[in-house]
């Protein structure tokens, strides 16, 4: 399934769950320990895959010499990926609460999905604890980017606003995924918007796609900062 498959499917799927990683809705190969509290990474060679979409429900798995890549998340937890350069779309979800974060560093583009359950509906939260959940989020993607040199980051996605963080964007009232490209054109809402030649531009661009409800007009796609 491409990405212009995923963006202009029908969400009802997505918002009922119906989504495995790998067989028996397991990512293999599996993320390896990194090293940090709660800290999973995944390297590219065991993140290239390949979508597809049947029995109901969309299934990402492994597949070798691929330039899509799909970073998994981690319960109470985070997971890391170092995007190849010649990678040309990355995909991480879905989201209903999570942070994303990319940053570059030395020439390096790293992605991060920060998951804090918290056994609480949010909605059901005090502004405290919504504060705390948000912040456990942002030190996990923190502890990541002490590990490289001068980390700048690229693109900033939170649930809701996030104490000590200005201008990231926000997605509460969504579920959805965070993709990136190297097309020179981005997405639109249902197809990638490669450009004739080249095809790959010389940055990553992210995109949050989420959606509220089952129809065309429920879905949003946001160029991440």
């Amino acid at each position: 399934m491409s990405i212009g498959s995923l963006l202009s499917m029908n969400p009802t799927w997505l918002l009922g769950g119906h989504w495995s990683l790998g067989d028996s809705g397991k990512f293999r190969p599996k993320l390896t320990p990194a090293g940090l509290p709660n800290t999973e990474v995944i390297t590219w060679a065991n993140a290239q895959c390949k979508a597809d979409k049947g029995g109901g429900m969309v299934k990402v798995a492994p597949d070798s010499n691929k330039a899509y890549g799909f970073l998994p998340w981690q319960p109470s937890g985070v997971t890391y990926i170092e995007i190849d350069p010649n990678a040309q779309l990355v995909l991480t979800g879905p989201l209903s609460a999570c942070t994303v974060w990319a940053f570059e560093s030395a020439g390096t583009t790293v992605l991060v999905h920060a998951n804090a359950n918290s056994g609480t509906d949010w909605t059901a939260m005090s502004q405290l604890q919504k504060d705390n959940n948000m912040t456990t989020k942002l030190n996990y993607v923190n502890a990541i980017k002490a590990n490289y040199t001068a980390p700048t980051d690229v693109a900033r996605l939170v649930y809701a606003d996030t104490p000590g963080v200005t201008g990231a964007q926000t997605y509460e009232g969504y579920m959805g995924f965070v993709l990136g490209t190297k097309a020179r054109l981005g997405f639109s809402m249902n197809k990638v918007k490669w450009a004739a030649s080249p095809k790959k531009a010389d940055d990553w661009t992210f995109y949050f796609y989420g959606y509220d409800g089952t129809s065309a007009s429920d879905r949003v796609l946001w160029t991440l900062s």
